[in-house]
């Protein structure tokens, strides 16, 4: 992904929990195409309404490893880190923004976006894709997998079980 023209501000949001490969590329590709991103973060409170398939470390956690991440690629300096308490979050009602930078997983939310701000009179926003890392098995990278192996590999002789099931495809039975 190349800077084609400039984008003075972006932003980019998530959860960012287990900051993961994943994360760390969308946020190094978004800092490469913008002069100033904001980074909205997921509070806790809006995390407990999204009801995640996973746990969620604390927002206090999560944005101390964030500005880890953010100072050792040297980026921090152009970033500003924001709370997002809804789906809208700041990007459906900052007037300074240009663009969004998302993956193909969240694209639609993008386009959610887009049309609020639209109805507000705001700008749409130029929507950037980055793709997506993928894991061993080609499928993108995400927190809830790899809590999901953690736990099982952390707790596998301890019989431990979650408290909850997350959320799985139905597998076909083989013929």
């Amino acid at each position: 992904m190349k800077k084609s023209k400039k984008i003075r501000v972006g932003i980019v949001g998530g959860t960012f929990s287990l900051l993961h490969t994943g994360h760390k590329y969308l946020l190094r590709e978004a800092a490469k195409v913008v002069d100033n991103l904001i980074i909205g973060v997921t509070s806790d409170k809006f995390v407990k309404e999204m009801n995640k398939d996973h746990p969620v470390e604390p927002f206090s956690i999560r944005i101390n490893r964030l500005i880890e991440f953010l100072r050792e690629e040297k980026i921090l300096e152009k970033c500003r880190i924001v709370k997002i308490d809804d789906f809208m979050g700041p990007a459906g009602r900052m007037k300074e923004l240009d663009a969004i930078i998302v993956t193909d997983e969240t694209l639609s939310g993008a386009l959610e976006i887009n049309a609020y701000r639209v109805k507000l009179g705001l700008n749409p926003l130029v929507i950037i894709t980055v793709n997506a890392v993928l894991d061993e098995t080609g499928v993108p990278l995400s927190s809830t997998k790899l809590w999901v192996r953690d736990f099982l590999l952390e707790n596998e002789k301890t019989g431990v079980v979650p408290s909850h099931e997350p959320k799985q495809e139905q597998q076909k039975p083989n013929n």
